[in-house]
């Protein structure tokens, strides 16, 4: 990139001709999708596989060409107010600490009207590297994408290829079938719009959302059978998750059920006694006292 830099006076012309020729005519170039793939160690074992993570490299000019593209589609989304407002992933003026506001604010609001609020905190595996082309450029036509721009999409997306190099070892060149570029500055927006409609799945709750972190809220005069008692009726409950569940299934996003917990939020003078199970996919969901969320813990004493 320094390089580039160095002498961007000399190749702005014929490099903003080629980003343009690629635009207009929906090609990405097959030479920019080949990632190099170093495994990063964690901690722990270095033996083990699991502790090391994946680091992908892509090809600077790539970079260029994310760019330039990124630029043009969240001005779009952001002008058009399509981006989902409770979104604050990847977005500017945006972060973890006004995602954390907005779900303080949602449990403060609902117990200051004598409210319960109960949280469901969703996990979902891998979420970026499972991601599937075809519905995301379906979502895209939805969002009124042209035939070009879709056409450059399914080209920029398709017929990538990654490599893992250790020291001097350089394995083979392996497909990627699924997921948005790792390491490219357009694969996080896509994600965002990928899951941009995923609100429409319930009525009754409310998300705060960052990226692939979704957290559901919906206050438990809703969702109880019997006020008095306060405990939750476990089938509307659970066909409310049902459709949230579903739609990372149809979504082809694998939904962490065995990590996904939920919490009751009460002030210490009121104890709740909830004897019902929540359940998602046939599995039931824990109820915890503590959880970590955007790195920000919640605790129930």
């Amino acid at each position: 990139m320094k390089l580039i830099k160095s002498i961007s006076s000399l190749i702005y012309k014929p490099l903003t001709i080629i980003i343009n020729q690629s635009l207009t005519t929906g090609i990405f170039p097959d030479e920019l999708k080949i990632a190099k793939v170093l495994p990063l160690y964690k901690k722990d074992d270095d033996t083990n596989l699991n502790n090391y993570r994946p680091i992908s490299l892509l090809p600077v000019p790539s970079k260029i060409f994310d760019k330039v593209v990124y630029l043009q589609v969240y001005e779009y989304f952001n002008t058009n107010k399509l981006f989902y407002i409770c979104q604050h992933g990847f977005r500017e003026k945006h972060s973890t600490e006004t995602a954390i506001l907005e779900f303080i604010d949602r449990i403060m609001n609902l117990l200051d009207n004598d409210e319960i609020p109960l949280s469901v905190f969703i996990d979902l595996s891998k979420a970026f590297d499972t991601l599937d082309h075809k519905i995301l450029l379906h979502k895209l036509q939805f969002y009124g994408f042209d035939n070009i721009s879709l056409l450059w999409f399914q080209n920029y997306l398709t017929n990538r290829q990654q490599y893992v190099q250790v020291d001097d070892f350089t394995s083979h060149l392996q497909p990627i079938c699924t997921g948005v570029p790792q390491g490219s500055i357009l694969g996080p927006l896509l994600f965002i719009i990928y899951v941009n409609d995923i609100h429409y799945a319930s009525n009754i709750f409310k998300l705060t959302m960052y990226a692939d972190d979704t957290t559901l809220l919906a206050p438990l005069s809703v969702l109880i059978c019997n006020i008095k008692s306060d405990n939750i009726c476990s089938d509307y409950l659970n066909r409310e998750l049902d459709k949230i569940h579903n739609w990372f299934s149809v979504n082809k996003l694998s939904q962490n059920v065995t990590k996904t917990k939920y919490m009751i939020f009460h002030f210490p003078q009121r104890k709740i006694d909830s004897k019902s199970t929540v359940i998602m996919n046939n599995i039931e969901v824990k109820n915890v006292t503590e959880f970590n969320c955007l790195r920000v813990t919640s605790v129930i004493h």
